[in-house]
């Protein structure tokens, strides 16, 4: 059955066999298509593996030299500059609600979490896109990057939930939040300012594997701009409620 299976593989391409068995041994040597080997340190020395191995170490390290200068303070300050500039009106006119919305425990139990307008927020007066903090840089396969960032901002929380709920809060939200003295649609509503993180996920696409790393910081001040070969993209918007 083992050896049918390896034949039927070495029609379709190379097949190495890790075996110390002598019997299956014989049989795969006879086919051109099996190379047999008797551990893993024999596979990796084998010509094409080893050449395999290095390749891919190679791919690693220029991988992984993107990943630190996109999350070096250059790259954070070209993305701080290309948000401010080209993103600054996607961040502040965005409405969110609960399927966008991390609220805080004693929150989150009192809601609907069936009804996506339960949860409501929006973000109050200018975003510092300075404070804009970069992280988690990520390989995401092709030439394609993903970047994490975040930052502090004050927001107006509206949550609609079943009458008499607002009572059953713990005294520190009772007292930054209020609650309409009528119902809204048979519902309570509660309100206020809270603070919060608005957190985002960017997505740069076409960065030539091969670049080095001060190319690469060249591109990334282009942003946003013609010139620029890199193709950017906010793929998500989210806001993180902080506890009280």
């Amino acid at each position: 059955m083992i050896l049918d299976c390896i034949r039927k593989l070495s029609t379709e391409s190379n097949v190495y066999v890790i075996t110390r068995d002598q019997h299956l041994s014989g049989c795969c040597t006879s086919l051109n298509t099996i190379t047999v080997c008797t551990s893993l340190d024999d596979l990796f020395e084998e010509n094409d593996i080893k050449k395999a191995i290095i390749d891919l170490d190679s791919v690693d390290g220029r991988i992984n030299s993107i990943l630190e200068t996109l999350e070096s303070s250059s790259g954070s300050i070209s993305i701080q500059e290309f948000i401010s500039e080209f993103k600054r009106e996607e961040y502040l006119d965005k409405d969110f609600l609960y399927d966008s919305i991390d609220l805080p425990y004693d929150l989150k139990e009192i809601v609907d979490s069936s009804n996506n307008w339960s949860v409501q927020a929006e973000i109050l007066g200018e975003l510092d896109f300075n404070d804009l903090y970069v992280s988690k840089a990520k390989f995401l396969g092709g030439n394609k990057f993903s970047l994490s960032t975040n930052m502090e901002c004050l927001l107006e929380l509206h949550v609609f939930c079943s009458p008499e709920t607002y009572e059953t809060l713990p005294y520190e939200y009772r007292k930054k939040l209020e609650c309409d003295e009528e119902l809204t649609d048979g519902e309570e509503h509660i309100f206020g300012v809270l603070r919060g993180y608005l957190e985002s996920n960017i997505v740069i696409d076409a960065i030539d594997l091969n670049i080095n790393p001060h190319a690469l910081e060249v591109h990334l001040s282009y942003l946003g701009q013609d010139r620029c070969e890199l193709e950017v993209e906010v793929e998500s918007i989210n806001l993180d409620i902080i506890s009280l």
